[in-house]
């Protein structure tokens, strides 16, 4: 079972159906809301009918508790405490009545849940510094606690030592005797500089906790606060659009059409023929390939790629890879991916597909380790993009029989800002013998440290494949600036 972890919506419409697609694509099989459903935002009547129907279970938060007359509004500063009684007019009795059914505290298997801490949950007190923790892990004697209030992502730990810290986001799985309470920042008010929404996914069987943060239209919640009439500047997050802050091509400029012959363009080209123009593009494409694949031979042991030239997004190469086929289940010992090449072949990854998604901002390459000579691949990204790297697909015909275990080795560099994660996909066929895909049949992220800085991304499947696998396709995702380094992808079937 896959958990989402979702937190202070604040009635913003167009972030909770960002989120809510985007925890649906990742296959989320359970969505938990830690409060503040209404606040802030012009839509409460839509986000709670929406979160009404999708959301498995719900924790009050101090918003909630206002709105339905559980706590005085007097606590709230005054804007917030305008938006509150706003807010209740916009609600129906239903709605409020929902909300004062929920409680202030929800027992997951193995986890906690509650929107602000658990020693006075009805108190409302925010987590900010490592000692504000304590009286939260004292209260429970599990080892994972979500919560949310402050609209800051992050992540508190306490090991052997006793004493509690204070991490930045980051992916991690649970390891036996350390706590940890997240933090699953904001999804409809982010605070921490960061416009996009934020949740966190869950994973029991992993005992993997990752982070999300999700773009959505900030125009649309613009357009909302217009049309209730609410005052945009006190909301401060749309300052952050990254619409508005990217600065404009061209200037809006007037322009009057020719009056006459002797007003229009001169001299220019009346027609291209389409045609004519692509094989233009092509021979250009082919002359600048070569010159890059000499550069990159002269430059020995690291063979470098550049990107500049492409156009907005890339995949090498442009069509899936075709399928390996197993015939029989010996073909499926040892590992079912391909090492990384000793160095590129032109543009191509040997074995491998890649598909880039800013290439102006990308560059990729493959370096040999000084000590064993073995092959690594750099991804160095200028700024946040996401980059892929696909296998063949195995079509295993119902001979993979076992568990499949995943391993990725990953050391990101001091400028790293992202997640990597490794993706396993099934094709199966139901017990009717219809086909369906099992979407992140597997799940890994780099969370076992390892020397040198690697950290190793691991994982195997919670149940045996049996005859009812028809296919496997195993990909890295890898969304970040900064500088990566990946090494050693296998993917296994273990002996049932």
């Amino acid at each position: 079972m896959l958990y989402a972890i979702v937190s202070d919506v604040h009635a913003n419409l167009p972030a909770w159906r960002a989120v809510l697609a985007d925890l649906i694509s990742a296959g989320a099989g359970r969505i938990i809301c830690l409060g503040d459903v209404v606040g802030y935002g012009p839509e409460p009547a839509a986000v709670l009918a929406s979160m009404h129907r999708h959301v498995d279970a719900f924790v009050m938060g101090n918003h909630d508790a206002a709105l339905c007359g559980k706590l005085s509004p007097a606590r709230f500063n005054s804007y917030a405490r305008a938006m509150i009684e706003w807010s209740a007019g916009k609600v129906s009795r239903r709605g409020r009545e929902f909300l004062a059914a929920q409680s202030l505290v929800l027992q997951g298997p193995g986890f906690t849940c509650v929107h602000g801490d658990l020693e006075q949950p009805a108190a409302f007190h925010y987590l900010l510094e490592p000692l504000d923790a304590n009286g939260t892990w004292a209260a429970t004697h599990d080892a994972l606690v979500f919560v949310g209030h402050s609209h800051l992502p992050g992540l508190f730990v306490r090991g052997a030592s006793g004493l509690p810290h204070l991490l930045a986001p980051q992916d991690f799985l649970l390891e036996e005797g350390k706590r940890f309470i997240v933090n699953v920042g904001s999804v409809g008010y982010p605070r921490d500089g960061d416009s996009r929404a934020c949740y966190c996914l869950f994973s029991p069987d992993e005992g993997a906790v990752r982070w999300r943060r999700v773009p959505f239209d900030m125009q649309a919640l613009r357009d909302a606060m217009r049309r209730e009439r609410l005052d945009e500047q006190q909301v401060p997050l749309l300052d952050r659009d990254p619409v508005r802050l990217r600065q404009p091509v061209r200037e809006q400029l007037q322009f009057d059409p020719a009056a006459d012959s002797t007003q229009m363009a001169q001299g220019v080209a009346a027609t291209h023929d389409l045609a004519a123009l692509r094989r233009r593009g092509r021979r250009w494409r082919l002359a600048a390939l070569a010159g890059l694949a000499a550069a990159a031979l002269a430059g020995g042991a690291a063979v470098v790629m550049y990107l500049k030239w492409q156009p907005p997004g890339l995949a090498v190469p442009a069509d899936p890879l075709a399928p390996h086929d197993a015939a029989v289940r010996e073909e499926l010992a040892g590992n079912l991916v391909p090492p990384w090449p000793l160095l590129l072949q032109g543009d191509r990854l040997g074995g491998w597909r890649y598909s880039l998604f800013r290439p102006r901002a990308q560059r990729l390459e493959v370096i040999l380790d000084d000590v064993s000579g073995a092959p690594r691949l750099r991804l160095t990204h200028a700024r946040r993009a996401l980059c892929r790297l696909e296998a063949p697909a195995w079509r295993v015909h119902g001979l993979a029989e076992g568990k499949l275990r995943t391993a990725l080795m990953v050391r990101r560099g001091p400028d790293f800002e992202g997640q990597v994660t490794v993706v396993v996909d099934a094709e199966e066929s139901d017990r009717s013998g219809r086909p369906r895909v099992h979407p992140a049949l597997l799940h890994a992220i780099p969370a076992i440290a390892r020397k040198d800085g690697w950290e190793m991304a691991q994982a195997t499947t919670a149940r045996p494949l049996d005859d009812r696998t028809h296919a496997l396709r195993y990909r890295i995702e890898a969304d970040f600036a900064g500088t990566l380094e990946l090494a050693e992808p296998s993917l296994t079937l273990l002996a049932p």
